[in-house]
């Protein structure tokens, strides 16, 4: 989601997280947000994907 705020009279896009400016208005977040909400998903992919390994395991042995 982009957010835009009249910020010193004038229109300007934020952060969706920490509400920093931002320099483009194509951007939903800034690059500290962007790359920590990344990292979160790939950790997310490999836990599933650890997940998926000990079901498929489980179902092998029974």
């Amino acid at each position: 989601m982009i957010i835009a705020l009249f910020v010193d009279q004038k229109l300007q896009y934020v952060c969706a997280d920490c509400w920093k400016v931002l320099e483009h208005n194509d951007e939903a977040y800034c690059k500290s947000c962007s790359t920590i909400r990344q990292k979160k998903k790939e950790d997310m992919i490999k836990k599933v994907d650890e997940h998926k390994k000990l079901i498929i395991g489980a179902v092998d042995v029974a």
